[in-house]
């Protein structure tokens, strides 16, 4: 018996891959020099940039800052806001119950969901105060 190889008819050969031989000393030696220039070379425009916008940076960060601390009497106030009304909510039902204009589920169901609520308010900003 003869043995008859074939190969495809549409493939290019594949010229052999070369070798090369690096150093790597050599090699990382340049790579930490090339590194080390531009981290340089950026160090040095981040401080331009900060030494010419310096005004405009501190007016920044300080409008930051007090917008910070406004945010947090704005919050409180808020949840007072939501507590009054909250409050005014459970005097009504509280008043429609001894009038009996409200059944007994309805209290409940009412009371309920407001309570539900304020826990939900609650988590919602001890929650923000741990993070």
């Amino acid at each position: 018996m003869e043995n008859i190889t074939t190969t495809p008819k549409n493939t290019k050969s594949i010229p052999p891959q070369t070798e090369k031989v690096i150093s790597l000393d050599q090699t990382s030696a340049k790579i930490t020099n090339k590194n080390s220039q531009q981290q340089n070379d950026l160090l040095q425009i981040i401080a331009e940039f900060l030494e010419e916008y310096r005004e405009p940076i501190s007016e920044v960060l300080k409008a930051y800052a007090k917008k910070i601390e406004q945010q947090e009497k704005n919050y409180y106030w808020g949840f007072i806001i939501v507590l009054m009304i909250v409050v005014a909510i459970v005097a009504t039902i509280y008043v429609l119950a001894v009038k009996n204009k409200l059944s007994s589920d309805a209290i409940g169901f009412l009371l309920g969901t407001i309570i539900g609520y304020v826990f939900s308010l609650l988590d919602r900003m001890l929650g923000k105060q741990k993070r």
